[in-house]
C-alpha cells in the first residue's frame, strides 16, 4: 500500500466480542478501518458535505469515517465487509434525495384528531375530582 492509500485508509484489527468459540480470545479478528474524507479526490465536495450529514455519528474530528466489522470468525472476511459498508455509504452519499412534496391534511384526518381530542378530553375529565367539598 503506497503513502496515498495508507493517508486515506487506516486499517487496525483487535480482538473481537463476536463469534469464535476459544479462538475470540486469542485471534484478532475485529477491524476498525478509518477513511479519510477530506483526502480523498474523486469524491465530489456534494458527496464529502453528504458523507458528513449523513455519517456525522461515525466521523470523528480528524474527519475519518470510521467503520467496524466484527460479524465473521475471519479477519479477511470482516476486512471485506468494512470495504462493502464503505461502498454503501459513498453509494449513498451519491444519491440525491427526494424532494419532499408538501401536502395538506385531509378532511377525514382533521375530523379524526378532533375526535380522538375530545374523546381524551373525556377521559380527563372524568379523571378529575371535585376539591371543593360539595359532591
Amino acid at each position: 500500500m503506497d503513502d496515498y492509500w495508507k493517508k486515506l485508509l487506516i486499517i487496525q484489527a483487535s480482538r473481537s466480542s463476536g463469534p469464535g468459540g476459544q479462538g475470540v480470545n486469542k485471534t484478532e479478528s475485529r477491524i476498525d478501518a478509518r477513511f479519510h474524507i477530506d483526502s480523498a479526490p474523486w469524491l465530489s465536495d456534494y458527496q464529502k458535505n453528504r458523507l458528513y450529514q449523513l455519517f456525522r455519528n461515525k466521523i470523528n474530528l480528524d474527519g475519518e469515517l470510521i467503520v467496524t466489522s466484527q460479524v465473521h470468525r475471519s479477519q479477511k472476511q470482516n476486512l471485506e465487509e468494512c470495504f462493502r459498508m464503505f461502498e454503501d455509504m459513498f453509494k449513498k452519499a451519491a444519491e440525491k434525495p427526494k424532494k419532499r412534496v408538501a401536502t395538506k391534511a385531509t378532511r377525514s384526518s382533521k375530523e379524526r384528531r378532533l375526535k380522538e381530542k375530545k374523546s381524551r378530553s373525556g377521559v380527563k375529565s372524568g379523571r378529575q375530582t371535585n376539591w371543593s367539598g360539595s359532591d
